[in-house]
């Protein structure tokens, strides 16, 4: 039985918990990528047991992490905590437009799980990155910044297609 159960959490925040427990995992995978891997490793747990002791049964939004690789269900529910940070967005992409020679810009990042999206703006969308995402609708970390709308509502600012630079 999952944690979350036992704690009788609802399906919102054991939705929060399993974004939480991913992004952990993820924060803690890529320490394998730095010189000093095993220290990395080790301040992300103890960040991830001092996070966990102190957050009382389900109530997950009361703290939320800003981690650098969260997944996109989770920066749209924690929008103040990524405004104007610099991440790499876990999702699968989804362009708004797919016919080519269209003027739209944007499209959205869906987890695996159920949970809600989160909008994306690119710089520019030349017709030949748009028929890619359209065609293949990645899953891949998608690395950009979180900026707010008027209305307090999140989006990934995107400059690049999984490295290949947009005009702008």
């Amino acid at each position: 039985m999952a944690a979350s159960e036992s704690l009788g959490c609802n399906d919102p925040q054991r939705l929060e918990l399993k974004a939480i427990r991913s992004a952990w995992g993820r924060d803690q995978a890529a320490c394998r990528l730095h010189d000093d891997g095993v220290n990395c490793t080790q301040i992300s747990l103890k960040a991830e047991l001092r996070y966990l002791r102190e957050t009382r049964r389900c109530d997950v939004n009361a703290r939320p992490v800003r981690f650098s690789s969260p997944d996109a269900s989770y920066v749209a529910l924690h929008p103040n905590t990524y405004r104007d940070a610099q991440v790499s967005v876990m999702g699968q992409m989804s362009v708004d437009d797919c016919k080519p020679g269209a003027g739209s810009t944007s499209g959205s990042l869906r987890d695996s799980g159920p949970g809600p999206s989160l909008p994306v703006e690119f710089s520019s969308l030349p017709d030949e990155q748009r028929t890619f995402l359209c065609t293949k609708q990645p899953f891949s970390a998608w690395g950009g910044v979180v900026r707010l709308r008027d209305d307090g509502r999140p989006y990934l600012f995107l400059t690049d297609v999984l490295g290949v630079e947009l005009p702008r």
